[in-house]
């Protein structure tokens, strides 16, 4: 047993056993040991010091001899020896138990007997028809005969280990239902197909269509100011603008929370970012208490697009942060894990429009083999639902 343990575990246990084995020493010694009151002017019988240095000797510097130590135990009673007997008998039992405990733990780690891990992938080019590309979310179907697949039973973790995902060369995005994005400067209608710009050639895109406004780009400040060609009271209407022409408004630098009135030139209030900075993976059937949780949202992984537009993106999970989602409670609902529906969102909470392009995930399902022990599981997790079904953190 002791040759499955790696080194730190046998120095802790050593200096455990060592620690356990003074404490029987210290209590077999006590028992023998009598104890003297201290009264004022007494010497104790064969003393050679005083009582103060006496005291302080025997407090640090005892060291009974063993032999001694079992002569003394067997010239002591019957019910004494038998009582000191059971003391040290079961505090051996605590050290056994202790070595044992650790043991198997490490053993888990080795070679797990009570869970089982299986790596499957999800490649959209195998499952998703180039029709449903875009309708999100994509659903993977583990029960289906035609799949090699097979449902998972007593599910506790689902980790993404990796990813390959394109990053599709459009910065510039409409909707599922419109790659046209059209933006209002007074009675200027200007429409943006969607596709790949950079921050001058979005600019004279918007300029060849306005009669109204010119849109400059300081290369020094690096914002964007935009200027009433007439001269008299213009607006820009961000509040009844559709969401994919706020969005875009936004990437241009400009709040998109009032209506901005111009007399004269309008500078942006932030620096324009049209890049797509990560990929959020959602997966529907991953409990709530199993997920990396965001201020909006509760995703499977996020992944960053920290490649260049066009490139396939090549995501391994970092070991540490592989050890730091540990195995979730079971949720009470469902015991078997047959369908995965995946959903893919930009950084502006925006659905990936793949394009046709095709992605592959690939997860990591741990499942708990004892039935016993998951039920057991799912006992706790009830002691950690309200009465509204909610779960309690």
């Amino acid at each position: 047993m002791l040759s499955n343990l790696n080194t730190n575990m046998k120095i802790l246990i050593g200096i455990s056993s060592i620690t356990i084995l003074g404490i029987i020493y210290a209590f077999i010694k006590n028992m023998f040991k009598p104890k003297n009151k201290m009264i004022e002017g007494q010497i104790i019988e064969g003393s050679q010091h005083d009582s103060h240095s006496n005291n302080n000797s025997n407090n640090n510097h005892t060291n009974m001899d063993v032999a001694n130590l079992l002569e003394n135990l067997n010239n002591t009673s019957e019910r004494t020896r038998q009582s000191a007997i059971e003391n040290a008998s079961a505090i051996l039992e605590v050290v056994d138990g202790y070595s044992k405990t650790h043991a198997s733990i490490n053993l888990e780690n080795i070679l797990p007997i009570n869970i089982r891990k299986t790596i499957i992938h999800l490649s959209s080019v195998n499952a998703i028809t180039p029709e449903s590309m875009n309708i999100y979310p994509h659903n993977y179907d583990m029960g289906h005969r035609k799949h090699h697949i097979t449902p998972f039973n007593r599910v506790i973790n689902i980790r993404l280990i990796g990813a390959q995902m394109p990053y599709v060369p459009h910065n510039i995005y409409g909707d599922i239902n419109s790659n046209i994005i059209t933006l209002k400067f007074d009675t200027d209608s200007v429409s943006i197909t969607e596709g790949y710009y950079t921050i001058h050639t979005l600019i004279n895109e918007i300029n060849r269509q306005c009669t109204k406004v010119t849109l400059t780009f300081d290369n020094i400040a690096k914002k964007i100011t935009i200027t009433n060609k007439s001269g008299s009271a213009f607006y820009i209407c961000f509040t009844t603008a559709p969401e994919n022409a706020k969005k875009l408004f936004k990437k241009l630098g400009f709040k998109t929370i009032a209506d901005v009135y111009l007399d004269g030139p309008h500078i942006a209030e932030f620096i324009p970012d049209l890049s797509i900075h990560y990929i959020d993976v959602i997966m529907d059937e991953l409990p709530s208490l199993g997920g990396t949780e965001t201020f909006d949202r509760q995703i499977l992984k996020r992944i960053p697009l920290n490649g260049a537009p066009g490139d396939m993106i090549y995501y391994d999970m970092p070991y540490s942060d592989y050890i730091s989602q540990q195995n979730f409670l079971p949720d009470i609902n469902t015991d078997k894990l047959s369908n995965i529906h995946i959903t893919l969102k930009r950084n502006d909470d925006t659905n990936y429009n793949l394009n046709g392009l095709h992605y592959d995930l690939k997860l990591e399902i741990t499942e708990m083999i004892s039935d016993e022990l998951y039920s057991e599981l799912k006992q706790i997790m009830l002691g950690r639902v309200d009465d509204a079904g909610n779960i309690i953190k």
